[in-house]
């Protein structure tokens, strides 16, 4: 049998608009809106840049985050659900630390993230040629998909997400190397 026809109409929920939703209600109200105007996919960054937007045992919590007390993930999950709307946790892969994310959060902007220095995972980072853990002309701070022990720590930190949470699916992002060009010019 054919496929039902099926349209996606689908919204990335980043991190500054989940901080800005700020509570409970706050959630609930954004996703009312987006069902409002017909959205039926919410893709909720749920990692970025090494830190998790919910309570993780495997991850740091955004700061930001962590200051409102509140499970964001949770109350997106179940109110979208509720609307009809598939929520999708929209993760950063291989690119664990962010410069200018570290200046959002009061950070030094050299800082590497929690991954890297918080998980022990440092050894774990992608190098360049010349010995730099930054791509030149980059921002972010990069576990190496080549290592083992980074793939089993991302695989913990997405299994811990699809056991806690009814998402209905994982987008992975950052799942590459930084641009190959950058890689080149720099080996």
């Amino acid at each position: 049998t054919p496929s039902p026809k099926v349209e996606g109409r689908a919204i990335w929920l980043d991190r500054g608009s989940i901080v800005k939703a700020a509570t409970p209600d706050g959630m609930r109200a954004l996703i009312r809106r987006l069902a409002e105007a017909g959205i039926n996919i919410l893709y909720y960054e749920a990692i970025n840049a090494g830190y998790a937007l919910y309570p993780s045992q495997q991850l740091v919590e955004n700061p930001e985050i962590k200051a409102q007390n509140w499970d964001p993930l949770a109350v997106a999950v179940d109110e979208g659900h509720k609307l009809g709307i598939e929520v999708h946790a929209w993760v950063w892969c291989f690119a664990v630390g962010n410069q200018r994310h570290n200046v959002l959060i009061g950070k030094p902007r050299n800082y590497v993230g929690p991954v890297l220095e918080d998980k022990g995972l440092m050894s774990e980072t992608l190098r360049m040629g010349s010995g730099s853990i930054m791509p030149p002309r980059q921002t972010e701070y990069w576990l190496s998909p080549a290592s083992p022990k980074a793939r089993q720590f991302l695989v913990e930190a997405y299994d811990e997400i699809v056991s806690k949470y009814q998402v209905d699916g994982l987008q992975l992002d950052y799942i590459r190397y930084p641009f190959q060009r950058v890689l080149e010019q720099a080996g």
